[in-house]
């Protein structure tokens, strides 16, 4: 069943990057960097999971391959940002609406590298 009366809230906060400019900051001994420099113009993904095959000792023993077929997901996440990432969730999510893709710099007050 699923629960419909709680409401729960994520906030992804980093001192290091700053996600609505697409730039990575802070980071000792580097200039501020576009996030595209390091993924191109993909988005971003991150999987909460768990291995459904091995116990935490096997794990830390054997070190397994992580196969599709033996995990068990949680979650998923996609960061892209709508000036500087093609492909992914949001952009299909996105045209299925008829929402317009963001493309002027003022849109993010972003500086090119």
């Amino acid at each position: 069943d699923w629960n419909l009366e709680d409401t729960y809230t994520m906030c992804l906060w980093s001192a290091y990057v700053d996600w609505i400019k697409w730039k990575s900051l802070n980071i000792p001994g580097c200039r501020s960097f576009s996030m595209s420099t390091v993924t191109g113009n993909q988005p971003i993904y991150l999987s909460v999971y768990e291995l459904t095959n091995c116990s935490n000792n096997e794990y830390k023993k054997k070190k397994p391959e992580h196969y599709q077929k033996d995990v068990s997901i949680y979650t998923r996440l996609e960061f892209s940002n709508s000036t500087t990432t093609e492909g992914g969730m949001a952009e299909r999510f996105s045209k299925s609406k008829g929402l317009q893709r963001r493309g002027s710099e003022s849109d993010t007050d972003s500086d090119t590298f």
